[in-house]
């Protein structure tokens, strides 16, 4: 343990950290999928923008008939 602290707060670089040599994946919150470019480009591999998930079907009110009336 006491190796573990002395190497983190030495300023030793050549500890090897299994963190820091993995690479950063961005992911969109939205829509769960990994960004291209690791984000740079800011759309996901399924084609959606950072923060939003064009796939998904929102219920604005106005897709039914123009008589119905939605709060019957």
């Amino acid at each position: 343990m006491l190796s573990l602290l002395k190497n983190l707060f030495s300023g030793d670089d050549s500890a090897s950290s299994p963190i820091a040599d993995t690479p950063l994946v961005v992911v969109n919150p939205a829509t769960g999928l990994p960004m291209m470019d690791n984000g740079m480009c800011g759309i996901d591999v399924g084609g959606s923008p950072l923060g939003m998930d064009i796939h998904d079907t929102v219920n604005d009110g106005f897709s039914g008939s123009i008589d119905s009336n939605q709060w019957d």
